[in-house]
């Protein structure tokens, strides 16, 4: 491993939350309030324990589906219907 610098802005998500797209795209699942769920798009920087470092993404704060999101995933792509 190579040490690098702290993100500068903090953003960090499970790994666990980061799904990825036939394209290799990168992208979490941010739950609102009302229980609705919305695909975002992130760049993952790096990984260290289990946490994905992101460049891009939501704003620090926001809630991310960890446990589903390959579920939700697949139900936006339409697989299994």
């Amino acid at each position: 491993a190579i040490p690098t610098h702290a993100a500068q802005d903090g953003r960090i998500a499970p790994l666990a939350s980061v799904v990825y797209d036939a394209y290799g795209v990168s992208w979490v699942y941010v739950r609102h309030p009302d229980s609705t769920y919305e695909r975002q798009r992130v760049q993952v920087r790096s990984i260290h324990d289990g946490m994905a470092l992101l460049s891009h993404g939501p704003a620090v704060g926001t809630t991310v589906v960890t446990d589903g999101a390959a579920e939700l995933f697949g139900h936006d792509l339409g697989m299994g219907r």
